[in-house]
């Protein structure tokens, strides 16, 4: 999937995504990470929901998003609501979807000059 289509805001142009790839800046990442408007974490340990924790979870929240999408791989799974309680307690916004979803409203978000940040696993 394509998204050269929305308009480019910020450092970090997530530009592509297909099963096990997203391509950020022309680059194909095919690992867990982390993008907002001028933060790349490429690094993000969990791979799947299942290896997901609330400390992983922190690490998003420390970039202080409006709202945060988590990208939860090629198709949409569910997550424990407990894992949320730090956003929640921090009134920030949560979007869970399958990656290709994300992908797709993180710009659209950003276009709205929303603070957002989006974990994304291939």
């Amino acid at each position: 999937m394509d998204l050269n289509k929305h308009k480019f805001h910020g450092n970090f142009k997530l530009s592509g995504y297909e099963p096990g790839k997203i391509t950020v800046n022309n680059e194909i990442y095919t690992t867990s990470i982390i993008i907002s408007e001028d933060k790349l974490i490429t690094n993000w340990k969990p791979q799947t929901i299942k290896s997901l924790s609330k400390s992983h979870l922190d690490i998003v929240l420390a970039l202080k998003p409006e709202m945060i999408i988590l990208g939860t791989g090629k198709t949409h799974l569910f997550i424990e609501e407990d894992l949320l309680a730090n956003a929640f307690k921090l009134d920030i916004a949560v979007e869970v979807m399958s990656t290709h979803k994300a992908c797709m409203l993180f710009p659209l978000m950003l276009n709205e000059q929303k603070k957002v940040a989006a974990a994304l696993m291939p």
